[in-house]
């Protein structure tokens, strides 16, 4: 289990498994971040994370720089979603501990 912590030290969600990330959205795991509205309104937007059946597509924090990576039979799209959204956390002051290995 993943739990993540705001910036004042609250418990804000807990992720039970991996098996979370195929069936959660990009908009929906970032749904209770208060300051992610803000960043779907912005032109630019910094944090973005796409798949498709041939293609990752993830930026973090500049939507300059893209990170594509080819999806293939031996590729974990949800692996990369999870990361992704780790870093959202740390980047944006939140915390998180795991408490099970998953």
């Amino acid at each position: 289990m993943i739990t993540i912590y705001t910036p004042e030290g609250s418990k804000l969600r807990e992720i039970p498994n991996n098996n979370f990330f195929k069936h959660i959205t990009v908009r929906e795991l970032l749904a209770v971040h208060p300051e992610f509205e803000d960043v779907l309104d912005e032109e630019d937007k910094p944090w973005g994370f796409v798949a498709s059946t041939d293609v990752i597509l993830m930026y973090m924090g500049n939507c300059a720089k893209i990170t594509y990576i080819t999806v293939t039979r031996n590729v974990d799209v949800y692996h990369f979603k999870k990361h992704w959204y780790l870093e959202y956390c740390q980047v944006h002051g939140y915390s998180y501990t795991v408490t099970d290995y998953f």
